[in-house]
C-alpha cells in the first residue's frame, strides 16, 4: 500500500475517534500545511494536529513525527528533506495504530520519535514510560 494511502487511513480513523468524543474537527485543504487537522474540544482553544500512522513493534507503538518530501535546487536536482514538527508548528501529534485499532493524542514536544508502550518494559523500568492507554482518544 502506498504511504499516502496509509496516512489517509490514519487520518480518517483519528477524525472518527475525535468526532465520537464530541469534538469539532476541521480539515486543512491540500497537503502542504504543517498540520492536518484543527480540533475544537469546546474549551475555546483551537489545536493544530498532525496525524501519523503508528507501528507496533515488540510491545511498543512507534510514531515518527516528521515530514519528508522533495524540493529542487536551482539546477533542477531533486533533494530529499526531512523536517520534525516544532511545538510552535503543531500542538499535538495524533496517531492511528492498525495493530491496536486505537488512536492516540500526544502533546508535541518536538521529539524526533515517540514511543507508546502497550506492554511493561522487560527491565521493569517505571520512570519516563509513556503507556499507550494514557493517550487514547
Amino acid at each position: 500500500m502506498h504511504t499516502k494511502d496509509i496516512g489517509d487511513i490514519a487520518e480518517q480513523f483519528v477524525i472518527a475517534h475525535c468526532l465520537k468524543c464530541g469534538w469539532i474537527v476541521s480539515k486543512t485543504v491540500g497537503d502542504n500545511q504543517l498540520y492536518d487537522l484543527v480540533l475544537d474540544k469546546g474549551d475555546g482553544k483551537l489545536l493544530k494536529v498532525q496525524v501519523k500512522n503508528g507501528k507496533l513493534d515488540d510491545g511498543v507503538i512507534l510514531i515518527s513525527p516528521k515530514s519528508c518530501g522533495y524540493m529542487f535546487d536551482g539546477k533542477g536536482n531533486r533533494i530529499l528533506f526531512q523536517r520534525k514538527y516544532s511545538p510552535e508548528d503543531v500542538d499535538f501529534i495524533a496517531s492511528y495504530c492498525p495493530d491496536t485499532n486505537e488512536c492516540y493524542l500526544i502533546k508535541n514536544e518536538g521529539n524526533p520519535s515517540i514511543s507508546l508502550r502497550i506492554t511493561p518494559p522487560k527491565n521493569n523500568q517505571t520512570k519516563k514510560i509513556r503507556y499507550a492507554k494514557d493517550y487514547e482518544i
